[in-house]
């Protein structure tokens, strides 16, 4: 009956290691993928993207204004004032018929204008009092010969341009390495749950074997509490692991921009540490060339630069051409409107103008102006050195945190290696009941320290990488051979 029970233990056991065989393999998410991902979801990148096309409209708008514009315009003139009626009344025609007399024609001739011709209201009479009010119609082309103000408005919107063009490529760099940090954080907290399961293994183990030496009465009651306080406390510090380990899940799906997708995943590991390639004066001219932080400060102080021309500016003439064309009625009739829409009312009009502007005393306003634009210039200047040099000195402190994170990689892999001899060692000795329960807990402890400061070595180089790479703007697989 023992072995009949033996033998079903063993089927049941068997039967489950073949389902675990046949269980679909966790899907390993790459980097790469989830860098993609928050890309394509990142609402940061998203607003700096609308940022960017806001900033090419505004240049089209500053473009637009230095090349010609057409309009329709209908605006009203005076001229010479002629003091004939608009349209003579039939009574006109019979003067000759009533007298010879020159004088009594002219008589005749004020009489009908006074009395019998259509008279206009007292506000026209009086606003026609010296000149006959005409109106032109057509279309109007302009051009701006010369205006130095819109020229530098268009420097400035170009500089903004590339202002929010960088704006975006820093965007989309600092998602990148959030991305990394994130997935380099749950890289490193799904190890820390496997070194922790680990040490509640061994710390079972001893407790296991300290049960087993005081049944023996090899081992006190007091080694026995102690080593189930120690198998207790393992199974606490791996939940706080797990913990640990999905805070940095869901953090690396939030960067990503997506829900919890429902399945367990694994993230490619990093056996194979990255080596940069390129030397430190590279590194530094590689910065200068492409680091966000500091190609911003530059294109700032670029800025304020094109500021100061364009307060200067108000100093210079501007020069407009015009090329007008349409028709022109050059006597409104008042006393009949739907005359005025006669053709005959009506005369092509031509004309060709030339506007300037001459700017010559403005109380000191232009120079305040341009003094003010000067500091904001000087200051962006004293950022532009203060960035630069900070530029360096992080490249610098990179640079130099790689060569002695490799270092401590090397001696915390072998310390890795001497604690976990020790800890097989010690388990060993404790077993046979020659160690004690304090140098079992040292050795575990060891092991526990060795196994945390490699992995942390291991993952602050990464993120040292991944920082120089997102200083100098070059990946990772152009920036270092594996």
């Amino acid at each position: 009956m023992k072995h009949l029970s033996s033998l079903l233990v063993a089927l049941l056991l068997s039967g489950m290691v073949l389902y675990a065989d046949d269980a679909p393999p966790k899907k390993v998410l790459l980097l790469k993928e989830c860098i993609n991902i928050a890309i394509q979801n990142n609402t940061t990148i998203k607003a700096a993207e609308e940022d960017k096309q806001k900033a090419m409209a505004d240049y089209r708008v500053a473009l637009a204004q230095r090349l010609f514009f057409i309009d329709v315009n209908i605006k009203t003139d005076g001229y010479t004032k002629t003091n004939f009626p608009t349209v003579h009344s039939d009574w006109y025609q019979v003067i000759p018929y009533v007298t010879s007399n020159q004088v009594e024609q002219v008589w005749l001739r004020d009489y009908f204008d006074k009395y019998v011709q259509p008279q206009p209201s007292p506000f026209v009479k009086t606003l026609t009092r010296d000149y006959d009010l005409g109106i032109t119609t057509g279309v109007t082309a302009s051009v701006s010969l010369y205006n130095e103000k819109k020229a530098q408005n268009q420097a400035l919107a170009k500089t903004n341009l590339n202002i929010y063009k960088i704006q975006n490529k820093k965007a989309i760099q600092d998602v990148v390495y959030s991305v990394k940090n994130a997935y380099c954080t749950y890289l490193m907290a799904s190890e820390t749950v496997a070194t922790r399961e680990k040490m509640l293994k061994s710390n079972k183990d001893k407790f296991r074997m300290t049960e087993i030496l005081y049944n023996n009465a090899q081992k006190s009651i007091l080694d026995l509490s102690r080593a189930q306080y120690d198998f207790k406390n393992s199974e606490v510090e791996l939940q706080k692991a797990k913990n640990g380990e999905r805070a940095a899940r869901t953090e690396l799906l939030r960067i990503m921009g997506i829900d919890e997708p429902g399945m367990d995943f694994n993230l490619e590991d990093f056996n194979e540490l990255p080596e940069v390639s390129y030397s430190l004066e590279q590194l530094n001219k590689l910065a200068e060339d492409n680091f966000p932080d500091l190609q911003l400060v530059k294109m700032q102080t670029q800025l304020y630069k094109t500021r100061v021309d364009l307060e200067k500016a108000g100093h210079y003439p501007e020069v407009d051409f015009q090329v007008l064309g349409g028709l022109r009625n050059s006597r409104l009739d008042f006393t009949s409107f739907k005359r005025n829409f006669y053709s005959e009312a009506w005369k092509p009009s031509i004309g060709v103008n030339f506007v300037a502007r001459i700017p010559i005393f403005s109380s000191g306003m232009v120079m305040a102006r341009v003094d003010s634009a000067n500091a904001e210039y000087n200051k962006a200047k004293y950022k532009e050195k203060d960035v630069t040099i900070s530029t360096r000195t992080l490249i610098v402190t990179q640079y130099q945190s790689l060569l002695d994170l490799k270092k401590q990689i090397e001696m915390s892999k072998q310390l890795k290696e001497d604690a976990e001899k020790h800890l097989l060692l010690a388990k060993k000795s404790y077993q046979s009941g020659t160690g004690t329960q304090v140098e079992i807990n040292e050795a575990i402890m060891s092991f526990d320290n060795a196994e945390m400061s490699y992995q942390k070595a291991k993952y602050d180089y990464l993120m040292a990488v991944a920082k120089i790479s997102s200083i100098v703007g070059l990946g990772e697989d152009s920036l270092c051979k594996k």
